[in-house]
């Protein structure tokens, strides 16, 4: 079952955190929602670690997320620069307004919301990382280190299940408007 949740918008470092995330302790699965639908994601277990998530989609399933236990922090950028970074990789954008909404559903709800830049400065992130994981360590050096690391997806290579992404792009579309 699913520990712990970093919930964000697309180029809010998500998969950076997963990385950081990911220890010999812990594994943080980024935007798994495209391998794998909710149900079974809460069915995975990986013997001796605690699983947790990193996701830009997650917010589109209120639903899931809000009745969770799992502990969670959400992300914040600027939608607009979000946006254009999307449009530079020529990727979609954001439905703002939609996505604004969601994410105040998630503050509503008590999720404590960070700026997405927060992780990589060593006392917040000590922070978020004793709120997501508090029976592991922080590890003040590794912390350092990844953030040097300009860590991000494999496009080409990110593992796709049918039925997950269906899933998924029904709730986009089902969602839009919000």
């Amino acid at each position: 079952m699913i520990k712990f949740m970093v919930l964000g918008s697309p180029r809010s470092l998500t998969t950076w955190c997963a990385n950081w995330l990911t220890t010999d302790t812990t594994m943080c699965l980024h935007d798994p929602l495209l391998e794998y639908t909710k149900r079974n994601l809460d069915l995975i277990t990986i013997p001796g670690k605690e699983l947790g998530i990193a996701c830009t989609s997650t917010l589109l399933f209120p639903e899931w997320f809000l009745k969770h236990p799992a502990k969670k922090i959400i992300l914040h950028r600027d939608s607009a620069e979000v946006n254009r970074s999307l449009e530079a990789l020529g990727l979609p954008v954001l439905d703002v307004p939609a996505h604004h909404k969601r994410v105040a559903v998630a503050i509503e709800a008590g999720i404590t919301i960070w700026h997405w830049e927060a992780v990589l400065e060593r006392l917040n992130a000590r922070k978020i990382w004793e709120h997501l994981v508090p029976r592991v360590p922080f590890d003040a050096h590794r912390h350092d280190l990844l953030t040097s690391f300009n860590i991000q997806p494999h496009w080409r290579r990110l593992p796709v299940e049918k039925e997950a992404v269906a899933d998924l792009v029904q709730r986009t579309k089902e969602t839009t408007v919000c």
